[in-house]
């Protein structure tokens, strides 16, 4: 049985607290990485027991997402890279 649910910033008037496990230092990445707990306050989301498939239609729609931003990253290499070809000069002669 899975559940996806919600935790919100306040429930019942209070606030939830959470603590930060772990902060990771990645050099390249562009974005912060780590671990947090939150407290077990949450709010179910949807229809119970259909947390799964909650979850794969949210994965889905981001793989859409991706897979858009990829085709146009390829195509804008391939503009590139014809652009470049077409104004090289090989073996100028003197």
């Amino acid at each position: 049985m899975v559940w996806l649910v919600s935790e919100p910033k306040t429930l019942d008037g209070r606030r939830n607290a959470y603590r930060i496990l772990r902060l990771k230092d990645k050099l390249a990445a562009a974005h912060g990485e780590g671990e947090i707990m939150f407290e077990a306050r949450w709010l179910p989301v949807g229809a119970l027991r259909q947390g799964l498939r909650q979850m794969l239609v949210m994965v889905n729609s981001s793989r859409v997402s991706h897979l858009a931003r990829a085709a146009g990253m390829m195509r804008r290499c391939f503009n590139e890279a014809m652009q470049a070809a077409r104004h090289r000069k090989l073996l100028a002669a003197p």
